[in-house]
């Protein structure tokens, strides 16, 4: 179901995504900033369990047959040694009782890191044919796409776009916190 055009964002409105929605209960500053840099960097894996509960007060999961997590490259997940968006993703499958899918997407090459300063054209350039949906996987059901921060979405895009290209009629998005 689109979103209305009332809705979309400027750059969403002229050059929509591949994801229907985007929802995300904080703004990254103060105590949810905090958070995330505990649980991305500091090996905090304890903190993804009630962010997921605050992070599923925002959801309908009556909209998603299946959640998928941002993945890593093989090379970051073995240098953190955990993935912050699969960390989330498993607890809100819990919660909301539905399949969390780890392997649905997968970034098929390493990309530079995303940094603040970043324009959003760069950004989406660095993400273009970084992931790769699995069509047996998905197997055309709905899905729920979780990360930890968005700034521009770019990340997002690129996933759902492999997703969409995998067979997902449908991708939403929903982080712990979004950029000011």
């Amino acid at each position: 179901m689109p979103v209305a055009r009332a809705a979309l964002c400027r750059h969403c409105s002229e050059s929509p995504p591949a994801y229907v929605s985007i929802r995300s209960p904080y703004v990254m500053d103060g105590g949810a900033r905090r958070l995330a840099h505990e649980l991305k960097y500091e090996g905090m894996t304890a903190l993804a369990e009630p962010m997921a509960r605050l992070m599923i007060e925002h959801l309908d999961a009556a909209d998603v047959d299946l959640i998928v997590p941002v993945p890593l490259h093989r090379s970051r997940k073995r240098a953190r040694g955990y993935n912050q968006a699969e960390e989330l993703a498993k607890h809100i499958a819990a919660a909301a009782g539905i399949l969390v899918e780890r392997h649905g997407v997968r970034r098929v090459r390493a990309t530079a890191p995303l940094v603040k300063t970043m324009h959003r054209a760069e950004r989406a350039e660095i993400m273009r044919g970084a992931f790769a949906g699995s069509r047996e996987r998905l197997g055309g059901r709905r899905v729920l796409l979780v990360d930890d921060v968005v700034t521009t979405g770019a990340t997002l895009d690129a996933c759902a776009q492999a997703l969409r290209a995998a067979g997902a009629p449908e991708v939403r998005c929903v982080t712990w916190a979004r950029a000011d």
